[in-house]
């Protein structure tokens, strides 16, 4: 597999001297041990000798052109059509961003399989490119290519009151450029109790939501931010995912938000999630979800989910038994009060997910349920879900391409699935069931006639009927 660094991952590698080695050395150094160990291909972009070129620094400036020469240059790289500049809005301001859009060029057009990177710029314009899940950090890379020595921090989602707030964490700082009065407004949030979403990193938040409860049943996100530090894909579908939550625990009808124009990589992960343009609020676009559902939509069940889910289903769709070992499951789906005592863990559930096997069952389309059932002791289905894209091939190269960011698996157990036949589903979580089905209601219901040991289309039309109502909440 052929992998592109950016030039700050170069520069992380490479100091040219002792006072500019950064803090996460090691980190990149592990990363590449394990993609050299596992054969993949470490390429740089030819548009790094121009970023090298304009160092100000002479000794160091010829140093790291000596450095660079050690790699792989991705030549004749292919570039973005004016076509492609108009219809995402990219069209450069400046050298850098040239550079930034020729290395996602490179991942968008397939010439090589990732990119790893630290700069939120092109992290935020690979959620609009669509090609989020290559696009890595240095922390998700580690993850994806195989951990063999460091141990990294695992992210916790929080719902605290706005009083409890660390109002001099750094992500405050990159929202006062777009807010000028936001020091006020937070003040007025702690004095209003506001309930709010975090996710804490490493000694700050990655991301953030206040909440605020409009009349109507209508639920405003007044704050949806995911810092600088972290990718905009990750961090920012696992807030949505707990705001949705409390949409519904409340019994709200509609969210929305406001959002400048200028923030096309939010708006395109917000509408992606079912968001559509309402209106405008002074410079800003308005941002509406219904989270009630029409009785009768002219809807695919895969659109008819992004729309109004994740919590409202269409059930006149076939329906999959997906049976799934417990420990596999909690990694999965980590935060389910069903596992959570058995595996706990510090963080939580996201909505779209990967699921890679080697089953055969090669009847599963857009828009199917899958269900997943756990195995051994529980034997239960415990968990919705719709799929959105599905694959069956034996390339490693391939299955790690389509899955991207969204695995529980490293490439090496990905190649390992693959030299039998990998049967990969991309799918969105909908929701876990309050009340499993246990396996022996699925047998008097003529759901399953066994425990299932490989996924299962439910066939046995009564079985069918009684399924799709049971699963509805």
């Amino acid at each position: 597999m052929n992998i592109l660094i950016d030039t700050n991952i170069f520069i992380k590698a490479e100091p040219a001297f002792t006072d500019n080695i950064e803090s996460d050395l090691r980190d990149v150094s592990e990363l590449f041990k394990r993609i050299n160990t596992l054969e993949h291909k470490i390429f740089v972009h030819p548009r790094i000798k121009d970023e090298i070129h304009n160092d100000s620094d002479e000794r160091r400036r010829e140093l790291r052109s000596q450095l660079v020469e050690k790699y792989l240059v991705l030549d004749d790289a292919p570039v973005f059509s004016d076509e492609i500049l108009d219809k995402y809005s990219l069209h450069p301001k400046n050298t850098h961003d040239e550079i930034d859009n020729d290395l996602l060029a490179a991942v968008f057009h397939r010439a090589v399989s990732f990119l790893i990177t630290e700069d939120k710029g092109i992290h935020s314009n690979s959620v609009a490119l669509g090609i989020r899940d290559r696009v890595l950090s240095i922390d998700e890379a580690l993850i994806f290519f195989g951990q063999t020595t460091q141990v990294h921090y695992n992210p916790r989602i929080n719902r605290i009151r706005a009083y409890q707030l660390n109002d001099r964490d750094p992500i405050f700082d990159e929202l006062i450029s777009d807010y000028p009065d936001f020091k006020e407004w937070i003040i007025k949030c702690k004095e209003q109790h506001r309930d709010v979403f975090i996710v804490e990193g490493r000694m700050r938040y990655y991301c953030i939501a206040i909440l605020t409860k409009k009349p109507s049943k209508q639920l405003k996100i007044s704050t949806f931010k995911v810092s600088e530090k972290a990718p905009m894909g990750a961090y920012g579908d696992l807030l949505l995912r707990n705001a949705f939550e409390y949409s519904r625990e409340k019994g709200f009808r509609e969210i929305y938000l406001t959002v400048f124009p200028k923030r096309l990589s939010l708006i395109k992960f917000l509408k992606d999630n079912g968001f559509y343009e309402s209106g405008k609020k002074a410079e800003e676009l308005i941002l509406l979800k219904d989270m009630i559902a029409p009785e009768k939509s002219n809807l695919s069940p895969f659109e008819f989910f992004v729309k109004y889910g994740p919590f409202n289903i269409a059930t006149e769709v076939p329906i999959h038994i997906v049976p799934i070992k417990k420990d596999y499951y909690s990694r999965l789906f980590p935060s389910n009060a069903i596992i959570e005592e058995m595996f706990p863990q510090p963080y939580g559930n996201a909505i779209k997910k990967a699921y890679v096997c080697n089953a055969k069952n090669k009847n599963l389309s857009r828009g199917d349920l899958i269900l997943f059932y756990i195995s051994g002791y529980n034997k239960k289905i415990v968990t919705v879900s719709i799929v959105e894209e599905v694959i069956n091939t034996s390339s490693a190269e391939e299955l790690a391409r389509f899955v991207g960011g969204r695995t529980i698996y490293d490439f090496a157990a990905l190649k390992k699935i693959a030299e039998a036949n990998a049967l990969a589903i991309l799918f969105r979580h909908a929701y876990h069931l309050q009340k499993p089905i246990d396996l022996d209601i699925l047998k008097e219901k003529r759901v399953l006639k066994s425990w299932p040991q490989s996924i299962q289309t439910v066939s046995d039309e009564s079985g069918l009927r009684w399924l799709r109502e049971r699963i509805k909440e």
